[in-house]
């Protein structure tokens, strides 16, 4: 475990020994919050500010940020505070808050401050009083607006980076080389990341379910036998003839009156029924054997994927 590690589990478990948190599980929870505080505020101000992704990220990782090896990863921590050449990471924000204190009642005051340790010497007037500085909003805001400064200036963002710990090359020159580092390691992960994503199939908004076969034949032994039952002459109703009007010749030898457009009707009267013939018999063709199971299948597929099986069975 890295000294950043050994010094926070240092800090939470004296909070849980005096009672202040309630339990182990808590603790590792609020470490685990912590830990996203600094990469939340550095996104949302890119967002905000117009500042190349993760590039205030980088910076944060090169002035608070710290090892942790258990998961092979950096992370910059919020109640970072460094004097007198150490940086000291404190469990709470009234803790780095009570630490800076102390340092000023030894006039101590070349302090940096926060996720992005800003040195209150240079900057403290930005700020109405530490608990101010170490607020993790404010912090990164600050420290927004003075990387813009600096890009004014320089027109690079590499350059405004160096100087943001230092205009003498001596000092910024091996600066910037890590938060380029930083930099290029944070958006190579960002890419694979949106390529995973892109990638990863979308699910579906109802889940596909097998088709229950037994249901099935079930189904359309159902279908089939009603259809059948509809098909039987004895189930037709069978509407009784209209009665001849008034003054209408009957018996076997009447004549059809109308001349030839009555003949025309009745001709096509006939042909529709012919035709209808042909429809029933070539339907009652394609609903025996497997022909009717594969559509029947097919319409059962469909239905189940819709949704639409769950009315059904």
């Amino acid at each position: 475990m890295g000294l950043s590690m050994r010094l926070m589990v240092r800090g939470f478990t004296a909070a849980l020994i005096a009672g202040l948190l309630p339990e182990p599980a808590a603790a590792m929870q609020l470490v685990e919050k912590t830990r996203a505080i600094c990469a939340e505020q550095t996104a949302r101000v890119e967002r905000s500010g117009g500042i190349p992704r993760r590039l205030l990220w980088a910076i944060a990782l090169a002035e608070s940020g710290r090892w942790d090896e258990d998961r092979r990863a950096s992370f910059a921590w919020p109640w970072t505070v460094t004097a007198e050449g150490e940086g000291r990471f404190y469990a709470s924000k009234g803790e780095a808050v009570a630490a800076v204190k102390a340092l000023m009642a030894r006039d101590v005051t070349n302090i940096d401050v926060g996720c992005m340790q800003i040195n209150l010497y240079y900057h403290g007037g930005a700020f109405r009083n530490p608990e101010e500085a170490l607020d993790p909003g404010t912090n990164v805001a600050y420290a927004a607006r003075f990387l813009k400064g600096l890009f004014g200036a320089a027109r690079s963002w590499p350059t405004a980076a160096a100087h943001y710990h230092s205009t003498n090359p001596e000092k910024n020159t091996p600066y910037r080389k890590k938060v380029m580092r930083l930099w290029n390691e944070e958006r190579r992960q960002a890419a694979g990341v949106q390529r995973a994503a892109a990638t990863k199939p979308a699910a579906t908004d109802r889940p596909v379910v097998a088709i229950d076969w037994t249901r099935t034949a079930a189904l359309n032994a159902r279908f089939k036998a009603s259809h059948a039952a509809d098909s039987r002459p004895g189930n037709h109703t069978v509407m009784p003839a209209p009665k001849p009007s008034a003054g209408a010749a009957t018996g076997p030898r009447r004549q059809v009156s109308g001349g030839a457009g009555a003949l025309k009707a009745v001709a096509a009267a006939a042909a529709g029924r012919s035709k209808m013939k042909m429809r029933m018999g070539s339907r009652k063709g394609d609903d025996r054997g497997t022909d009717f199971t594969t559509r029947r299948q097919a319409q059962l597929e469909a239905w189940r994927r819709n949704g639409i099986w769950r009315g059904i069975f």
